[in-house]
């Protein structure tokens, strides 16, 4: 990794189409991180939810969401949308948004340069109040919510 380019997590998850079960969520869920596992990350695991109040147990894994850390946001981000778009594309599922910071960009189909390019801005600028979200795909190429 570079130094000053921003070492960072993010979050991955998976919008799964409404006839998944939790079988195939998990399975879907496992085959992308074997993908994001092959770019320059530090750290690929299942997010974790919080633990059961009164119980010693591990906190459950989330389906469909997977944490990043130890990345440079600027050199690793156009690999994690380029693996998640052609994941996405074999899967046939609904999309794959990816967070940093509060800041989203929602996967649908092809992503174009710029859209990166700006949720790396808005990341960057500090712009992370709320829920900023940036979508691309198919549907609403590029169109900001």
């Amino acid at each position: 990794m570079e130094e000053g380019q921003g070492v960072a997590g993010l979050t991955v998850c998976i919008g799964f189409e409404d006839d998944v079960t939790a079988r195939e969520a998990d399975q879907h869920t496992r085959d992308l991180m074997r993908q994001l596992w092959q770019l320059d990350i530090d750290r690929v695991d299942m997010a974790r939810g919080a633990p059961r109040p009164g119980t010693r147990a591990d906190a459950p894994t989330l389906l469909g969401a997977i944490t990043l850390a130890g990345l440079s946001v600027k050199t690793v981000l156009p690999h994690i949308v380029t693996v998640t778009t052609a994941w996405l594309e074999r899967s046939a599922q609904k999309s794959v948004t990816v967070e940093a910071d509060g800041v989203k960009l929602e996967v649908k189909g092809g992503v174009k340069p710029e859209d990166v390019a700006a949720f790396l801005a808005m990341i960057e600028g500090g712009e992370a109040q709320g829920d900023k979200r940036r979508t691309s795909g198919p549907q609403d190429e590029g169109e900001d919510r």
